[in-house]
């Protein structure tokens, strides 16, 4: 993966990635998210998700993800002015301090079934909406957070027939 300068057409970087299938850069254009195909390699190695920095192609951080999906794509979503980035795992979202992601989970988010997450745009105050699908009998559940305080939905809403393509701020 090389990083260009749109401005000048300068390279910036060449991130040392072997089969990167997927690439997006964080909102100021700051950070390089990777996504290669999961090898017992990268995941001793920091994981095949990676995180660069685009300036320098310093490798900050990675993390392990089996599989890939376009519609969660890009995994790691960080607020607009890139001061908290988010990761979903099973059953909830870890929150890391957006400037430094190295340093490891900051807070979290918890909520059964999840299948996706949104920050909206914007500055602070950070919002961060979950979405739950209906499973058998059960409604959808989608919840509003608000960071810091992520215990306690600021707003909870149930329904039946709810996709999270619905899903928009």
């Amino acid at each position: 993966v090389h990083v260009y300068d749109a401005s000048t057409g300068g390279e910036l970087c060449a991130l040392p990635t072997k089969g990167a299938a997927a690439a997006s850069f964080s909102p100021s254009g700051a950070y390089v998210q990777t996504w290669e195909k999961l090898t017992d390699e990268l995941h001793s190695s920091g994981g095949n998700l990676r995180i660069w920095n685009a300036q320098t192609g310093e490798f900050l951080t990675g993390f392990s993800q089996k599989s890939f999906s376009k519609e969660a794509w890009p995994y790691v979503k960080w607020s607009a002015d890139e001061v908290i980035a988010c990761l979903q795992i099973t059953n909830g979202i870890h929150l890391y301090n957006g400037k430094d992601i190295g340093k490891g989970v900051i807070s979290k988010v918890s909520q059964d079934k999840l299948k996706s997450f949104s920050i909206s745009p914007g500055s602070a105050p950070y919002r961060i909406a979950t979405f739950a699908p209906e499973v058998k009998d059960q409604p959808a559940v989608m919840k509003l957070f608000s960071y810091p305080n992520l215990t306690d939905p600021v707003a909870t809403k149930k329904m039946f027939r709810a996709s999270d393509a619905e899903f928009l701020w």
